[in-house]
């Protein structure tokens, strides 16, 4: 019995080094299956800095893997799910919106007319693309955000690199929001800041569309040296236009703790919804954020030249709880700003 177990646990090692000596770019994004224009042709490499990116290269987390671009840049690596031929998507009739809709569930486009423009300027970047891109926008949206919403533009994203097989490429931006969690207040004051801003932009800045993150948590949230916050998990949106004779929508609130929702038909049937902010207060920075989210709030245990703002946070519980959270923002954001800044002064 001994040697069987022993015979059996060396068959599963041998498999398990075999994976890793074998484990390269080429067979986990699957290069042959996509003959795309892509990045795998130049200075691109598997490389874990972390256990934890070792673990995800290795067993390939969430289809997430770590690497070097140029010798000299992190990036993350992330393959599609899966991989839907264009022609599938196309070979029966019916309306491409409603059957791309369908295909992609985690990526709401509020109509056919969003899905045009969204698309119009993806395509745009490259049009020999466009097929390609459609088969992708049909799994995850996340590559085609990346370009609309683009980094380089101070947008709180991963820089977008290009596609790899079945990959696609974009810079590492820092660890996770969760490593902060015990940072000086401060600090965590500067990133909270940086939350309700980038909630802003998402909501507010784009001049055709408004994008409401539908998986705000702490592992979608990267933080940098510098402090810079980024959102890195953008497959889970609702994408709105702004149309302005709507009705302004306010998420629905929930006295027990755990509880978040939303609806998207509410979403998309308004003008402009607060559910941007709500995510953030209710997620993030509330002391009652629910776990697996920031347990305890990003703004625990104030220090006493803090605690006299309380209305600091009474807003934020306000804003996660029972009121309107488009002015509340704007206060939280003044106050956050003051605090940070008069700590700034003080160094």
């Amino acid at each position: 019995m001994k040697r069987f177990k022993f015979i059996i646990i060396s068959i599963i090692l041998s498999m398990l080094l075999y994976k890793f000596i074998n484990l390269n770019l080429h067979s986990v994004c699957e290069i042959d299956k996509c003959p795309t224009p892509n990045l795998c042709s130049e200075n691109i490499r598997l490389q874990s800095n972390s256990f934890v990116e070792f673990f995800s290269n290795y067993f390939g987390v969430k289809n997430i893997f770590y690497g070097l671009y140029n010798n000299n840049q992190k990036v993350v690596i992330k393959k599609l799910r899966r991989y839907l031929e264009l022609n599938k998507l196309l070979k029966n009739d019916g309306d491409l919106y409603d059957k791309m809709s369908k295909s992609n569930a985690n990526f709401k486009m509020c109509s056919a007319k969003l899905f045009a423009r969204f698309f119009d300027l993806v395509v745009a970047e490259n049009p020999a693309m466009e097929s390609y891109w459609l088969s992708v926008l049909s799994i995850n949206a996340e590559p085609l955000v990346l370009q609309v919403l683009k980094a380089e533009d101070n947008w709180p994203v991963p820089r977008y690199l290009g596609v790899c097989g079945h990959c696609f490429v974009e810079t590492h931006c820092g660890n996770t929001l969760n490593s902060f969690k015990e940072a000086n207040w401060y600090t965590r004051a500067k990133i909270a800041l940086q939350l309700l801003k980038a909630a802003k932009s998402f909501t507010d800045r784009h001049s055709l569309f408004r994008f409401y993150l539908t998986d705000v948590s702490p592992d979608n949230i990267a933080i940098d040296r510098n402090l810079r916050v980024t959102f890195v998990d953008l497959e889970n949106v609702i994408m709105t236009g702004k149309d302005s004779n709507l009705n302004v929508h306010l998420s629905e609130r929930f006295d027990d703790i755990d509880g978040f929702a939303f609806s998207e038909n509410s979403i998309c049937s308004s003008s402009i919804s607060d559910h941007n902010y709500y995510a953030i207060c209710k997620l993030l920075l509330s002391n009652n954020a629910p776990w697996p989210m920031m347990e305890g709030g990003l703004l625990h245990s104030p220090p006493k030249d803090v605690r006299v703002h309380f209305h600091l946070f009474t807003l934020i519980r306000s804003c996660s709880h029972d009121v309107n959270c488009f002015h509340a923002i704007e206060e939280i954001i003044v106050m956050l700003q003051n605090l940070t800044n008069v700590k700034n002064v003080h160094k």
